[in-house]
């Protein structure tokens, strides 16, 4: 799908909240307790849909809990597979408005 409509728009924002993915999604037990990998992961198969185009990606990153408790640590590892995916920035969600204090320290 991101490949198909990357042919329409510049940028693609995916959702890659972890706690939206199902228990072994990308080998991974319980993804929503270890967002860092299970964003890096989603973001890597994003990266090889939009191979070749010139798409920029922006993910959405979970600022939220659901089922658990989101932590600083939580937020701060989705943010860092962001960067080590060398996205073209990233945004966070909190359906609440109430986002983590801490979150986008310099």
């Amino acid at each position: 799908m991101p490949r198909r409509i990357s042919r329409y728009v510049d940028t693609v924002y995916p959702m890659a909240y972890p706690s939206h993915y199902n228990p072994g999604e990308y080998g991974i037990a319980s993804p929503d307790d270890a967002p860092g990998i299970t964003v890096s992961r989603s973001l890597a198969d994003f990266r090889r849909a939009l191979e070749g185009r010139k798409t920029r990606l922006v993910p959405w990153l979970q600022d939220f809990s659901l089922g658990r408790t989101y932590t600083l640590t939580d937020v701060e590892e989705q943010i860092a597979a962001a960067r080590a995916h060398h996205t073209q920035g990233f945004l966070l969600w909190n359906p609440l408005g109430v986002y983590t204090p801490g979150a986008l320290a310099p």
